[in-house]
């Protein structure tokens, strides 16, 4: 039997079936890895989100604390949802 060109360079404990394997392994591993990846910043994204309305809420909370009935100046709720609005407006970089 003769050789091709191809057949040359193959490795000798090669089968005729696996020529693709490579690259079908290659392609799932890649696929794998990108898979974790974007997961893992859809997560990351999740937990900045909590945080940024967690802080967003305090805010407010404080706010509404500080100018309870006893102090001169009594907080209505639409002040506090304005106070946490512009909070979530500062946290992502936006001018009130």
């Amino acid at each position: 039997m003769r050789k091709t060109f191809i057949d040359r360079f193959q490795r000798p404990g090669r089968k005729k079936g696996e020529r693709g394997n490579y690259l079908i392994e290659s392609g799932l591993c890649f696929v794998t890895f990108f898979v974790i990846l974007l997961g893992v910043l859809d997560v990351s994204r999740g937990i900045y989100s909590y945080n940024f309305m967690s802080a967003a809420a305090k805010e407010g909370t404080r706010y509404a604390i500080v100018h309870g009935n006893s102090s001169g100046s009594i907080a209505s709720a639409s002040d506090v949802q304005n106070i946490v609005r512009i909070t979530r407006l500062r946290s992502a970089g936006a001018q009130p």
